[in-house]
């Protein structure tokens, strides 16, 4: 008996699937007859999407690990072990130094609290008056020093001023020449206008 040939009562989906595909001609009735039921892929075309599916994913799982591998070497430098062991002895040399600065503190503190005097040599009496002056030189030094930092700061800036100041500049050239052209228009209608008042009283 054909396992095709089957009562309608026992009329499966799959069944109903190849026989309006073979109905519409996009399956032959031979291609079907040499189908199992048990298989697991009925047609050839069906086969080949699931080999083009099985392709697509190898592809896709492929760039995630291509994109894996790129992020592992752009984050080289941080989480690799080569460039963490040369970051590791970098602060431990920085720490062994802090830890020598502080065990110095007391006596950096102590030569830092001495008066400048005792640890100088005295000044000769024919230099007193050179270092009088030499010290007000240094207080106006001192003085001036942070006038200087905005100035340089400020040097910056000097483009935009200067920008600033062209087109200010421009601005008032044109109304300069406004009020010229306003001040020739407002000498001819006061000449014309003694002109009718003299021609009137005569």
């Amino acid at each position: 008996m054909d396992p095709w040939q089957l009562s309608v009562s026992s009329v499966s989906p799959l069944f109903c699937l190849l026989s309006r595909a073979v109905g519409r001609g996009s399956l032959r009735q031979e291609d079907v007859q040499g189908l199992s039921m048990d298989a697991p892929v009925f047609s050839s075309r069906l086969l080949e999407a699931e080999q083009r599916s099985r392709t697509r994913k190898k592809l896709l799982q492929v760039q995630l690990d291509t994109e894996l591998l790129q992020l592992e070497k752009n984050a080289a430098d941080v989480t690799h072990s080569f460039y963490l062991n040369q970051r590791f002895q970098v602060v431990q040399a920085f720490t062994s130094h802090l830890q020598d600065v502080l065990k110095e503190q007391s006596d950096l503190r102590q030569r830092l609290m001495k008066p400048l005097c005792h640890s100088s040599l005295p000044i000769q009496a024919p230099l007193h008056r050179c270092a009088v002056e030499v010290l007000h030189m240094v207080v106006d030094f001192i003085k001036n020093l942070e006038h200087h930092m905005t100035s340089v700061q400020s040097a910056c800036s000097v483009g935009a001023n200067m920008a600033d100041l062209n087109s200010s500049v421009f601005q008032v050239l044109d109304q300069v020449t406004q009020v010229q052209n306003f001040s020739k228009l407002l000498l001819q209608w006061k000449e014309q206008h003694s002109s009718l008042l003299s021609e009137n009283c005569q």
